[in-house]
Formats: structure tokens, sequence, C-alpha cells
């Protein structure tokens, strides 16, 4: 592919998400006449960004409530052999880590990595095992160490030491290192990384929060929890592995990785020359081509990277969703060589060609080893001649042989099925026979439905939702005689249906799962209240809020019957956000503040998890008229965001917005005008123009243009507004008969009273029947209604 032609295909897709659904068809037949390849390429690309967002399952926008719970975790105070736990300091896919005090013997405050409840797979154990067993094998000052390791009540875990640091590109970015600086602290990564692979281990996971650099400036090497272990006599290669069952990490990944090819030391060098690429640019070696997670696993295998020197100079746009933000070339460069043109020019020669070559698609055409990496980059801080610009015609752009496309979209979605499948299953699986049989047996199942689904069987190349539809045909027939089984895959189903929106697959699906796991265990049991939990959450989606606080409260009872371990808190609160769109006001306040306290006795004042409360309580006084008291709280959600996000970041979008309501409640026009402003400016440069949260800002922002009288730029955002939501909402649903109520207002107050009158009556109806009468929203149409009713009366006495 020629760059000429992926700019063609790109400007299609591009283009794509402007045109109508029911107009897609015929437009791509246009705009492809002629030339079936082009067509064919893009269909393709368009198949593959659905598998691959369905992996990828990016999170939803922060609603006004704090989103639903799928698993509970270990709680603080938790005794692990002889560790308390204190917090949790951080998750990944199979392991979460705590901070822990040893209470036994002798005081030690350490890290402790615990297998997380719910996902004791065989897999995911022979992993865990796996890390420990490496860790115990690598004792390197810029690795950590190994201290303790065993199991408690059946959960494995092991402990390292406590590393108090940054991750490595935050610890630069504070310490304002220069180019030279950050490739001396680089080079002692370098050691660790070839110590591992002199002991025959590859990493396999590289990027910067797994290298923390501490407050003496020394970097340890972290979570080895994917590594590999190579075999003696083969230590250039690993065998075994598929891209459907490797995890990884896509931003830092190799093309090997993301191919399926075998792995060798040579797949960590290049993640060690995508780190150092973002470490000297502030920016991915092939982020200039990548709009979304699938357009970026494509240039990892097919384009060529931009030239460092090059790259500094751009003004782009990276990120993906919520992390998208503007890249400009004077703020990388005041960080590092103080102006753009002194980067590029410290960048250049030496540098383009050492970060290129690392980044080479051919791992035979990269460096041989880590340490020959080490050696040019010291090469290059000595201004010695560096090996890589010897006849640098051999390293100019090389195409990566392409692959067939198909092959990575399926593993994409098989691999998003197989996640969701461990996801829900592992979380029933004890350590019994009887369910080390009933796991073997699921196992098959799986196993049986994916062959089923290849594509020369099928005769088509298998969606995620295609694989779950074939799934769920199966469970009409088979394994009947293990009822308990079939009623846990259809549960998993049904989840995996929720995670690509088909909410009333489904809801039928997972009621289906519900009714047969009751018939066969009968009475109260923990998966039976978690399936209860599954339904309230799709109902909640589905917009039936009475259905979703039912279901709610049977699962919270239930669990509360049992007396097990599960924590109430993430459930307690699923059901205050329930009772707050009910409008059950009082409710909802108690338990958000009952879970403040406990969250701050349990993580402290400056957590993220307060702030998200806070903003859910500070709306409970919001929606009561209570500005007074939703002010303090919105102020200290926003300040504890900031400290951990920074102010470029969609969650501190959405509180801006909050408190421009509540400025623009309390008549402060000039102020909510500054915070609106600030929110749109930030959502629209992360999430777009067309997203949700970008809407609901548009309406806010155009109801204050209306009471300023700038009604034609209030014209136009109410215009994009009600595009967006009715795209994304149904007909019925209560944010877009507020929009409407407000948009009532606008076209009373530009005398087009007969859509006025309809807009208003049909949005105060809706929002009376959804929310209740006495919520903010409710009362606001009301009041729109009655002003617009005894504007019309005054208008008739005026007439006699």
């Amino acid at each position: 592919m020629t760059p000429e032609r992926w700019q063609q295909i790109k400007s299609l897709l591009d283009a794509w998400d402007d045109i109508a659904p029911e107009e897609r068809a015929s437009w791509l037949d246009q705009a492809c006449k002629g030339d079936p390849e082009l067509r064919a390429e893009v269909e393709s690309y368009l198949a593959y960004e659905d598998d691959l967002e369905a992996l990828e399952t990016p999170p939803s926008p922060e609603p006004l409530i704090e989103a639903l719970a799928p698993f509970d975790e270990a709680e603080a105070g938790q005794l692990i052999g002889p560790y308390r736990l204190e917090r949790l300091l951080g998750r990944g896919g199979m392991g979460a880590v705590y901070l822990a005090h040893r209470e036994a013997e002798f005081e030690q405050r350490v890290a402790l990595k615990l297998v997380r409840s719910g996902f004791e797979s065989p897999d995911t154990l022979e992993r865990f095992h796996n890390e420990r067993q490496i860790l115990a094998n690598l004792e390197h000052p810029n690795i950590a160490r190994l201290l303790d390791g065993g199991t408690s009540e059946g959960r494995s875990y092991f402990v390292m030491e406590l590393i108090d640091g940054q991750p490595i590109d935050a610890y630069c970015e504070a310490h304002r290192l220069t180019v030279r600086d950050r490739i001396r602290l680089f080079l002692r990564l370098c050691d660790a990384l070839a110590f591992a692979h002199r002991n025959l281990v590859l990493h396999l996971d590289l990027k910067p929060s797994n290298i923390l650099i501490t407050q003496d400036g020394i970097p340890k090497l972290l979570d080895f929890g994917i590594g590999k272990l190579l075999r003696r006599g083969r230590e250039t290669r690993q065998e075994e592995g598929t891209a459907t069952s490797r995890p990884m990490t896509l931003t830092y990944a190799s093309p090997e990785q993301l191919d399926g090819a075998p792995l060798s030391t040579s797949s960590d060098l290049y993640s060690l020359g995508v780190l150092l690429y973002e470490l000297l640019t502030g920016r991915l070696p092939c982020g200039a081509y990548a709009e979304s997670q699938p357009a970026l696993a494509y240039a990892i295998c097919h384009q060529q990277p931009v030239k460092p020197s090059t790259a500094v100079r751009r003004f782009e746009t990276i990120g993906f969703a919520e992390n998208r933000k503007e890249l400009r070339p004077a703020d990388v460069a005041q960080t590092r060589e103080r102006s753009p043109a002194a980067l590029a020019r410290r960048l250049r020669g030496d540098l383009d060609a050492i970060l290129l070559r690392t980044l080479n698609k051919d791992p035979d055409q990269r460096y041989a080893s880590v340490e020959q990496l080490a050696l040019d980059l010291r090469r290059y801080l000595d201004e010695l001649p560096v090996d890589a610009r010897r006849g640098s015609l051999a390293y100019r752009t090389f195409k990566y042989v392409r692959r067939n496309r198909w092959r990575l979209s399926v593993a994409a979605g098989v691999l998003g099925l197989i996640f969701a499948f461990t996801v829900a299953l592992s979380n029933q699986l004890r350590h019994t026979e009887r369910q080390r049989q009933r796991s073997a047996r699921l196992s098959e199942f799986l196993v049986d439905l994916f062959r089923a689904a290849e594509p020369d069987r099928a005769g088509r190349e298998p969606s995620v939702r295609g694989l779950v539809d074939i799934g769920r045909q199966r469970l009409e027939t088979e394994l009947t005689e293990e009822p308990e089984t079939r009623a846990l895959l259809l549960g998993t189903l049904g989840k995996v249906y929720y995670r690509l929106g088909h909410f009333e697959d489904a809801k039928q699906t997972q009621q289906a799962a519900l009714d047969a796991l009751q018939r066969e265990l009968g009475g109260d049991h923990i998966d039976i209240a978690k399936m209860l939990n599954d339904l309230s959450a799709i109902a909640f989606d589905q917009g039936d809020y009475r259905q979703a606080e039912a279901y709610s409260r049977q699962s919270i009872a239930m669990r509360e019957r049992l007396k097990g371990d599960e924590v109430l808190t993430p459930p307690r609160n699923n059901l205050a956000a329930i009772l707050m769109l009910r409008g059950k006001l009082e409710e909802a306040e108690a338990i958000y503040r009952d879970t403040i306290t406990l969250r701050r006795a349990a993580l402290g004042d400056r957590h993220l998890k307060i702030a998200i409360t806070q903003r859910n309580l500070a709306t409970v006084h919001t929606l009561r008229g209570e500005f007074e008291a939703a002010e303090p709280l919105l102020q200290e959600s926003l300040d504890i965001r900031i400290e951990h996000l920074g102010r470029e970041s969609a969650s501190v979008s959405k509180v801006l917005a909050a408190l421009g309501r509540v400025a623009h409640a309390r008549g402060e026009l000039d102020v909510a005008e500054r915070y609106f402003l600030e929110s749109l400016e930030i959502g629209r440069r992360l999430l777009g123009h067309h997203h949700l949260s970008v809407a609901i800002l548009e309406g806010d922002f155009a109801r204050l243009l209306v009471e300023r009288g700038e009604l034609s730029t209030a014209s136009v955002l109410f215009d994009r507004a009600l595009s967006a939501l009715t795209a994304i909402k149904p007909e019925g649903d209560w944010t877009r008969a507020d929009l409407e109520s407000a948009y009532g207002g606008y076209l009373a107050a530009v005398g087009r009273l007969e859509e006025a009158e309809v807009c208003l009556r049909e949005g105060a109806r809706v929002l009376e029947a959804v929310r209740g009468p006495d919520v903010l929203y409710t009362r606001q149409a009301k009041q729109r209604l009655e002003a617009f009713e005894l504007r019309g009366q005054e208008s008739e006495a005026g007439d006699e």
C-alpha cells in the first residue's frame, strides 16, 4: 500500500461517520465506483474497527452518577498471609497491587500483588506463578525485588519491594530533563532489560507505568506479568502464543505481537524504541497516522514512523477518546531543549537513525540486542560515530509485508470475547473437583464455538456479535444435562451483548440465565445476586429505572442475607444512581454521604473515588436547588481531579460544566459562561463534536445565550445538540426531553409559537413521567410551559 492509497482510504473513513446510516451503502458505491479493491479495503477496515473497539471497550463518558461496578476487590484491612492490606495501588488484567505492611515478626511496608478475585483461571494462575518465578530469578538494582510469596485462603500472592516513584515519562517532564539526560536515564533501564534477556526472560509489556523512577533518580523495572521464560538453546525466538492469546498494551506493542509472529528479545527492543521515541518527542512513533485504536494497530504493522526530528516540529492531535489532546511543538520543547528548532537539531541525524533502526518493522533489521542499542546511544553521548548511520540507505523506509486483514480482525474480536467470558465465568469457579470439571467443559464449549465460526466453515469473516449469536443458538439445545453450567454461559453471553450495546438481547439472555439458575440453585446465592445486578444495569441503560431499582434492591438484600465478604459499597452506589434518576433524592443522599465517609476512611481525602462521589452528592443538591451546598462539593471534586489527571481531562470538563450549571441557576451568567466555554473547549478537543457529553453541554450553553438575547448563536448550538442527542438517545429519554423543553423556550423567544408549544408540552410530560414532579429538571420544564401559557393568556387579553 502506498501513502497515497492510504490517504485515499483514510479520507473515506473520515467521512463515514458524517453519512446517514441509511445512505452509507449507496454513498460508498459512488465513492468507490470503478475501484472494487478500494471498497474492499474500506469495508475491511470498518469491520476491523468494530471488532477492535469491542476488544478495547473504552470507558463510557462519566454520567451524572458513578458507573456500575463490574466486580468487587479485596478490602483495605484484609490480612493476606502475614501482610495487612492498606490501599489499592493499581490493577491489571489478572492482578491487583496493594500497599501493605507486614505485621508478624517485624514491620515492613511492601507492594503486594494478589490474583484478582474471580480471576483464578488456570491460565491466569500460570501467568501469575510465571511472573513470580521470573522475579525470583532476577536480582538487579534496577528491577523490583521479590521479597515473599505464597497462598492465602486459596488466592496466590507475592510481595515486592515498595517503589516510591513516578512513571519514567512523568519524571522526565516534572524534572524538565534534557535530551541527553533522558538518554542517560534510559540507559540504566537498558541495563536492567539486558540483564533479564541474559537470564532468558522477555518482558513484553514495556511502558512508562511499568518503569518507576525513585526520588533518587533510580529506575525500577516492574510487572513481568506477561513476560516469557525462553528455552535454553533458543534464546532469540519464543515460538508459543498467537495474536489471539497474547495479552499486550497496544500502544507499545511490536508488529510481531500484533501479527502473531514468533516473539524474541527483538520484540522488547521495539517497545524500548517506542518508549525512547516518546521520551524524546512527546508522542508515539506512529501517532501521526492514528486517530483510533484500529488505526494505531494498522500503523504499527504497516506505516513507517515519522523521523523524530520532523515529528517535533509538527502540531498534532494525539490520543483517543478522553485522552485526546493537541500537542504543540513549543510545549514539548520547553521541557527538553527550550525551542522546537533546538530540539529538532538535537534529534536530527544520529538519534533519527538510532530510533528508526530500533523501530524497524523487520526484527532482523533492528539492533541485534539491547546491549547494541545501548552502545550506540553511548557513542552518541560521547560524540562518536554511531553504528546506525553506517550505510544508512539500508535503513530507509522498509515496508513490512502486509498480512491478510481478516486474521487480525477476528483475533481482536475473539480476544475480546474470551476476555468477557473469563471475567464473568472465572468469578464462579472455585477449586473443587466438580468446578474443575465444569471449567474444562466450558473451555471445550468455547473452543468448539470458535472452530465453528472459522471463515472457511462459516463462509464469511465472523464478528464478535456473530460469535455470541452462534453461542446463544447452541445453548438452546446443548448442556441441558448441566443446567448450572449452561446458566453461567448464558449469563456471560448476556454480558457480552451488554458490552456491545445490544441491550434487548442482553436482557433476554440474562433473564433466561437467571431463571435457569434460580431453578437449579433455589433460594439465595451469590451468583443469583450478581445476575440481578447485571439485569439492573441493563434496565438502567434502557431507561427503565423502576425495574432497575427493583433488581438492584433484590441483589443488595440477597447479598446482605448471605453475609459473605461481598463489598456492598459499589452495588449501593448503583442503587443511589437509580434513586437519583427516579427523584428519590433523600435516600440517594444518605447512600452517597455514607459512601464518602467510608471512602475517606479507606482511601484518604484526595482519592479520585472521593471526587466522583462528591460530584454525585452535588448533583443531588443541584436537583433540589440547593446550590450553596452543591458548589463547594463540586469545587473540591474539581481540585482532586486536576491534581490526579491535569486540567486537560474529560473528567475535569464534566465538573466544570456542573459548576457552570450551578452558576447559571444562581443567575451568575458571566461566571457560568466562563465555566461552559472552558468545559466545551476541553470536551470538543478530547471527545469530538458529536459526543453525548458535548451535546448536553452545548444545550446548556444555548439556554444561557437565550437569556442573554444571543439568539442566533443559541440556534446553532441547539441544532447541533438536538441532532446529536436524537442520534444517541431514544424517544422518551429524559435528557432529550429536557433539551427539547429548553429548545421550546428558544422557539417562543423567536416567535415560532406553534413549534414552541409542542416542545414545551412534550418535554414537561416526559420529564414528569420519567424523573418525577419534584426534580429540578421537571420544575424548570413546567416553569417554561407556565410562562408560555401566561404569555398566551396576556396576548389574548390584549386582543380584547
